[in-house]
């Protein structure tokens, strides 16, 4: 259980201090008026004399089960020799245990900085394991930043030695807060049999483990407006008038956490008295550390929101949302929208943001928001007497919906143009021009495309169309073609169609007239007739009775006898067979030309007999 440790008689300076989101850097120097603080001095004493250290209840670092802790530290070696053995310096102890004894520590044995483990109060420490290529070796009367990261979660534990990696440890976790133990943070100089003259500056603890970056940041001395959030306890003492009641305490874990100076014999005991006085000697008063200020850092908040990402680079290295930069850092903001998306905005602390370099100089919140682009269609205006049309989803059918005459609709989709021809006319096109492209004709069966242009230009065409009736009265027929195909009574055809009627009169008949729409027309030696529909069209062909001869000339005679299936004239004559496209089939000299050979048909014969000649249109 953590606890607050017991009142003191101490005269103590508490500033609280608001946590913002920034940090610190670098730190080292001579002593000025614009400096940070001086450190304390614990002196040396000699063996089960009376004994000091500095203890912060670990109730600084709430529930928290993993912490780092980090001080700068002067051993004031004789003749800057440190073959000293067994003397913990910082770390987390057992309540009862002046420093004879630690749960995690940064100890000096013979000469040499490492981290010490132990897993019970009057257990035996173990060191951690050194890292390839480092080393420990401790300097004699020369400031060094000591710093150990540890998460009895996971059961991993790390010591820094002037912002460097050293050492490693795993254990079990639960061993450094051990069940119904209660502890406190320290540092000391203090073994059981003695203690070393040591100089301390700037106590820091941590309410989580930190990265390497935030471990060399470390270094530096913080002003009381850019404290990182995850600083729960920090501790910048002050000996100027060689008193230990003087010295500035800043903790901003909830509450404040003072750092209260305890004095002992035992090594072990329940309770230990407050110490009231001067800290000071001859070899150990009147100097500090951590000299220079820490710089200011600022977090950059990256927010995004819809089809898109954000990417926000520090030079070569990507800065993620809550990473912390130095003032006056340039960045480089690069929004990238999905496919078919855009950006819709970008603000930099609400204010809008264009191009892509910025300096950060504050809290700096990046705000990008993406949307998926649209096209926007003009609707149909209903001034095409053809008919009409929407544009609608292929799956459901249902239109898009429609805002001031046009549709907005976002890229990638599916749509189809579904048209209503007007009665009395048809669809002869659908065509999309999207703008800055090519125009295309969509399939007449399957008018779909995708959205992937601002707007597009949609145009149906229509044609009208117009009904076609024929009829023919006793003696003969009549057909209608259009574009080579038979056309049936009835039928309806395109404004401008071609037609062509053939009036064919029976054996012993011929044409009389031909009516359109009650006019009479005009057919041609084949008894043809073409025009352009342009209105609904009404053809009728009237045949009377003829002899079936054609007179030649002197008696003369020519006439289509059925039964033998010939062409027969009273004398010789040349006889030739036409078809109705005016191509010849048959001829022959003489009086008689059969025709049996030819398919049914109308055709046309003529008859030379050397001094005229004459035609009979006949059916086969």
């Amino acid at each position: 259980m953590k606890q607050i440790y017991s009142s003191i008689k101490l005269k103590l300076l508490i500033a609280a201090i608001a946590t913002i989101y920034s940090t610190s850097v670098y730190a080292q120097g001579e002593v000025n008026s614009d400096s940070p603080s001086n450190g304390i001095s614990l002196k040396s004493q000699s063996t089960y004399s009376t004994h000091y250290t500095v203890r912060v209840d670990d109730a600084v670092i709430g529930d928290s089960k993993a912490f780092t802790i980090s001080a700068w530290v002067y051993v004031d070696g004789a003749g800057g020799q440190l073959n000293y053995s067994n003397y913990p310096i910082l770390g987390l102890t057992n309540i009862k245990s002046l420093g004879n004894s630690t749960n995690i520590d940064v100890w000096l044995l013979n000469g040499t900085f490492s981290m010490q483990i132990n897993n019970s109060i009057y257990g035996t420490e173990q060191s951690g394991e050194l890292v390839e290529g480092t080393n420990n070796a401790a300097k004699g009367r020369e400031w060094v930043l000591l710093a150990i990261s540890v998460d009895d979660v996971d059961g991993k534990a790390a010591f820094y030695y002037d912002g460097v990696l050293t050492q490693t440890y795993e254990f079990e976790p639960g061993t450094i807060f051990r069940q119904d133990e209660e502890t406190m943070f320290h540092l000391t100089n203090t073994s059981s049999k003695g203690s070393i003259a040591t100089r301390f500056d700037d106590l820091k603890i941590c309410n989580r483990t930190l990265t390497i970056e935030e471990i060399d940041d470390l270094k530096y001395a913080y002003q009381p407006d850019n404290i990182p959030d995850y600083l729960a306890g920090y501790y910048s003492f002050d000996e100027n008038d060689g008193t230990v009641n003087e010295y500035a305490n800043q903790g901003n874990g909830g509450e404040q956490y003072v750092a209260q100076v305890q004095q002992g014999q035992d090594p072990y005991s329940d309770y230990y008295m407050g110490f009231s006085g001067k800290l000071s000697s001859t070899n150990a008063a009147g100097e500090g550390i951590v000299n220079e200020w820490a710089p200011y850092k600022y977090m950059v908040t990256i927010n995004a929101t819809g089809p898109g990402s954000v990417t926000v680079m520090n030079g070569e290295t990507e800065v993620t949302s809550g990473s912390l930069l130095p003032a006056d850092t340039e960045i480089t903001i690069t929004a990238t929208p999905d496919e078919n998306c855009e950006v819709e905005s970008i603000t930099v602390n609400g204010n809008p943001f264009e191009g892509s370099a910025y300096t950060v100089t504050s809290a700096t919140e990046i705000n990008v928001a993406f949307t998926t682009k649209t096209a926007q269609i003009a609707a149909d205006n209903g001034t095409n007497e053809g008919g009409s049309y929407i544009l609608a989803d292929p799956d459901s059918d249902e239109e898009f919906e429609k805002t001031d005459g046009y549709y907005n609709i976002a890229y990638g989709t599916e749509v189809e143009i579904v048209v209503a021809s007007a009665e009395g006319f048809r669809t002869t096109a659908i065509t999309i021009q999207p703008e800055d492209g090519q125009s295309s004709d969509l399939d007449l069966d399957n008018p779909v495309f995708t959205i992937a242009a601002d707007s597009y230009t949609i145009q149906v065409d229509f044609i009208e169309m117009f009904t076609i009736t024929y009829s023919a009265g006793e003696g003969g027929t009549i057909s209608v073609t259009a574009a080579n195909n038979n056309v049936t009574s009835g039928s309806t055809l395109d404004d401008g169609t071609e037609v062509t009627v053939t009036a064919s009169p029976d054996d012993g008949y011929e044409l009389e007239s031909l009516t359109v729409n009650g006019n009479a027309v005009e057919v041609d030696a084949e008894g043809t007739y073409t025009f352009n529909i342009q209105a609904d069209t009404e053809m009728t062909a009237t045949f009377s009775k003829t002899s079936g001869v054609a007179q030649i000339g002197a008696g003369q005679a020519a006439r289509y006898d059925i039964a033998s299936q010939s062409i027969i004239t009273d004398g010789n004559a040349q006889i030739a067979i036409y078809g109705i496209d005016g191509k010849m089939l048959l001829s022959g000299m003489g009086n008689t030309l059969s025709v049996a050979g030819l398919d049914g048909g109308i055709y046309i014969a003529t008859i030379n007999n050397g001094k005229t000649t004459e035609k009979i249109k006949f059916r086969k």
